[in-house]
């Protein structure tokens, strides 16, 4: 092929270089042409290349030297790469403002490398990366193709968390310079680690940030492709005092499963911005201050209603919400309550 000609009918669409390999600069339609001469003349070949926009304000981006495309179908990012070296990426990226605060949500559908056993170092995920002028580093939340997640902020900090089956949603949170990866499991957002802290890095950085997915292939020629969500993009006000930051862990706060309490309650201690919790029962035949439920009421006496109220406190401040909860009387003699004793199902959130 080193005596093929190539060229592009309309490089506004797409180019094509000397090796044959085309890129897609922009919307539309355009022919490739590759022209080898022969003895007996010259063989000609077109083929139609159609080039189509991601969804605004998405945009394409190829990190190294090697080679990627995406394909926005039916709600759903369409991600390969081919790898010339061990950080080469696709990207698909948006502008995401100067607020230190962000959150970063995708589902992983699927990750194919076609030599998996040699693939591992195949990543796909979410990254928030600095794009202010004279400003670097990037905190990137991957999983590889056996599922395990890891957080990033260059080679100095790395978080290495479970692993997840797919289809995996995942989220990237920013609170000025922490970083925190989560995971969805039963409908819940849990930190990829042990706890909240396990699940974290640190960095700094001022100006604009850029928000979006990535694919990386792996070493050197190794080839992946994965299928995701196109990322939602969310900001958050962060309070600037302690005062505030107390009242907006206060409206954060929520407690689900409460209105048919049959066993002890899980009550959350430490809520957003490093805020404490404080909890009290008003009915203490019940329900203790540390959830512990002592007894429940007769089949006679009916179901017991009390109030349990959270108060927040930190750097002298606090404020208090009230959570009513419901404690279920034991059936009738001789009809036994199915289900196992345990811990309530009680569960408690910080996202709104």
């Amino acid at each position: 092929m080193a005596s093929a000609e190539f060229a592009s009918s309309d490089e506004r669409v797409a180019t094509v270089d000397e090796s044959g390999l085309v890129h897609g600069v922009g919307p539309g339609t355009a022919v490739v042409t590759v022209k080898v001469p022969r003895e007996s003349g010259i063989d000609e070949k077109s083929v139609e290349v159609v080039v189509r926009a991601l969804p605004e304000p998405w945009r394409l981006k190829l990190n190294g030297s090697g080679t990627g495309t995406a394909r926005y179908e039916e709600s759903m990012l369409h991600l390969e790469a081919k790898a010339a070296g061990i950080e080469d990426a696709v990207q698909v990226a948006r502008d995401a403002g100067d607020t230190a605060n962000q959150t970063l949500t995708t589902t992983v559908s699927s990750h194919i490398v076609p030599d998996t056993a040699a693939g591992l170092d195949s990543r796909i995920g979410l990254y928030l990366a600095a794009a202010g002028e004279g400003q670097t580093g990037s905190v990137a939340l991957t999983l590889d193709p056996t599922g395990r997640l890891t957080l990033s902020a260059g080679p100095d900090q790395i978080v290495t968390g479970k692993y997840t089956v797919k289809p995996a949603a995942i989220r990237l949170e920013r609170d000025k310079d922490v970083f925190t990866a989560y995971v969805e499991r039963g409908g819940k957002w849990l930190p990829i680690g042990n706890t909240k802290a396990a699940s974290q890095v640190t960095l700094s950085w001022s100006g604009d940030t850029e928000a979006g997915a990535l694919l990386y292939a792996g070493d050197g020629g190794r080839y992946a492709m994965a299928d995701l969500a196109l990322p939602e993009l969310t900001h958050w006000n962060v309070p600037n005092s302690a005062e505030q930051e107390v009242a907006a862990a206060a409206d954060a706060l929520k407690l689900e499963g409460l209105d048919a309490v049959t066993a002890n309650l899980q009550l959350p201690r430490e809520g957003l911005h490093g805020t404490a919790i404080a909890w009290s029962s008003s009915d203490k035949r019940y329900i203790d201050d540390e959830g512990v439920l002592l007894r429940r009421p007769t089949a006679s006496e009916g179901d017991a209603r009390l109030t349990l109220t959270a108060t927040l406190s930190k750097e002298g401040f606090a404020k208090s919400r009230d959570f009513e909860a419901t404690v279920k009387a034991l059936p009738p003699e001789g009809n036994p309550e199915s289900g196992q004793p345990g811990e309530s199902s009680c569960q408690f959130g910080q996202f709104g």
